[in-house]
């Protein structure tokens, strides 16, 4: 990579890539990025970590395999792009327009994931030694079920990195903090009845709803986070009944929580398992089963931490704001910082606000930056 500017031709070519869930189809972009790294040789070490014929992640290491240096972890899937006709410009053109680039990724995150590959590759040309490792690692499945950010783990290669670097969508903003997220299916089944007759049948409707209000009124009240504010539980679906005259024998609530650092899924899954169990009393004979679709723990790096401060000096010295921040949504950091609990920042090119959206987009100098930044980390963080 000569310059910064080779981010924009990166990004345009991985946005090419259609990555889309739910088939995801990583393993046409990991080939992509191996293709990049193999003329540098005995440079890089390259483990690709194979999760099905057509799903992949990538691990890079730059430098010696030693204990230091410092690790970025992104995701190459993306959300898929929905309704084709709400789109001003083909999601997968990557076409520049006044600045920006336009595409399905390229904000979240393909866009940070540029922009770390070139900082590395930058680092590389230049004639940096590295004499603590960089470890480059892009993982599938993020958008799901973190498939790859798991078997990134249980890989160990990661092991030996001290800190982590997210670079998700913050607008070059610190984060050191996000919230967790867990997912709940409750499945309820009652008697079916005629209409005219609710009381010889077992309204799993009824029941469901008594369910979503009595867990939420249980929950603790909890003191708002400083970054992430306020712990939310919300009913994102709510299923079941056939028709206006019968009594619904089955139904299906989704519950979308946000959490705190402050707390515990397994105890929350408690609160959960002792109003079911109230609700069942109010309705005998009233099944209740619930699934877990998305657990996803909350996790922070103290705002005193060294590695905080050392993210915040170079970001100052791009001209970059260095106040840290909270972000409400989800990072593979989840399952890295869970495996590893060692120090963490997210920070990435694009503005939150356009991940997922139609007609999403990266502003071209935020790339440029984030570039910057990432290449004053490595540098000072892995070079002799």
């Amino acid at each position: 990579m000569k310059n910064s500017n080779d981010v924009v031709e990166l990004l345009r070519s991985l946005v090419q890539i259609n990555t889309c869930q739910p088939e995801g189809n990583e393993k046409e972009l990991v080939d992509f990025l191996k293709e990049i790294f193999a003329p540098y040789g005995d440079a890089v070490k390259m483990n690709e970590i194979s999760h099905s014929d057509e799903r992949s992640s990538l691990v890079v290491r730059l430098g010696p395999d030693l204990a230091g240096g410092i690790a970025f972890v992104g995701h190459v899937d993306t959300v898929p792009v929905g309704d084709l006709n709400k789109w001003s410009y083909d999601p997968h053109a990557a076409e520049s327009r006044e600045g920006k680039m336009v595409g399905r990724g390229t904000c979240d995150m393909k866009g940070g994931v540029a922009a770390m590959t070139v900082a590395a590759l930058d680092c590389l040309e230049s004639g940096m030694v590295f004499e603590k490792p960089l470890y480059l690692t892009y993982t599938a499945d993020e958008e799901q079920d973190g498939m790859g950010a798991k078997a990134v783990v249980e890989s160990q290669l990661l092991e030996k990195a001290p800190v982590f670097v997210i670079p998700e969508p913050t607008d070059n903003k610190i984060a050191i903090a996000e919230k967790g997220c867990l997912w709940l299916r409750i499945q309820l089944e009652g008697k079916i009845a005629h209409g005219s007759k609710p009381e010889v049948g077992i309204n799993a409707v009824e029941a469901a709803i008594d369910l979503a209000k009595n867990f939420k009124a249980a929950l603790p009240r909890l003191e708002r986070h400083k970054l992430l504010g306020e712990f939310t539980c919300a009913v994102t679906r709510l299923e079941g009944g056939i028709m206006t005259n019968i009594i619904p024998e089955l139904a299906v609530i989704e519950m979308d929580l946000r959490t705190l650092p402050v707390q515990e899924h397994a105890q929350i899954l408690d609160i959960l398992d002792k109003c079911s169990e109230q609700i069942r009393e109010a309705y005998p004979g009233l099944a209740i089963k619930t699934e877990v679709l998305k657990d996803f723990l909350p996790v922070e790096t103290d705002e005193d931490d060294d590695f905080v401060q050392f993210v915040q000096k170079h970001v100052k010295a791009v001209g970059l704001p260095d106040q840290v921040h909270g972000m409400t949504y989800a990072t593979d950091a989840a399952d890295i910082v869970k495996a590893y609990p060692r120090p963490f920042v997210i920070i990435g090119p694009g503005h939150e606000s356009m991940a997922h959206q139609v007609d999403e987009t990266v502003k071209l100098d935020s790339l440029f930056q984030a570039v910057e930044v990432y290449k004053k980390l490595i540098q000072e963080s892995c070079a002799s």
